[in-house]
């Protein structure tokens, strides 16, 4: 048996050789992994949501009418930076509140109504290291009728 150390885009990897075969599959050795300073916990990435997914069942149900079922947020989560601190994890430092517009149709006996909703959410604008005890911000969301000041407070 022989190991191969290579890096690879900044990792460090090793592939194992046997007798007459070679696999592939690459090792990280985190012994030997340097701390990731193109990987640090400080800008959230983004990520995408699909509407259907966020709304109520009774929602769910009705005829969505939207250009895209899909929308984009930013997001801080322990898979998007990592910290110094092996007890600290990648978590949200502040955010914004942001409205999604988006149109069902009620279809009634002899007309339909188009009727605009809103889905309100969090935007994460900043991440950082925080004990991995500390409370991580959900996905927390909910709809409303208009986007008034009184609902942009989460």
């Amino acid at each position: 048996m022989q190991v191969i150390t290579f890096w690879f885009y900044g990792l460090l990897l090793s592939s194992v050789i046997f007798a007459n075969s070679t696999f592939r599959t690459p090792i990280i050795d985190l012994l030997e992994q340097e701390y990731c300073e193109d990987f640090k916990c400080r800008e959230p990435k983004t990520e995408n949501f699909r509407l259907r997914n966020l709304l109520s069942n009774n929602l769910k149900k009705k005829i969505i009418i939207a250009h895209s079922d899909n929308f984009q947020l930013s997001r801080c989560r322990p898979s998007v930076g990592c910290c110094r601190n092996s007890k600290d994890s990648c978590m949200v430092k502040s955010s914004s509140t942001v409205c999604i517009k988006f149109y069902f149709a009620f279809v009634g006996t002899n007309t339909t109504i188009l009727l605009e909703k809103y889905l309100i959410m969090s935007n994460h604008t900043e991440c950082s290291c925080q004990k991995e005890g500390a409370v991580m911000q959900l996905d927390d969301h909910y709809e409303a009728d208009d986007c008034t000041d009184s609902h942009l407070h989460m």
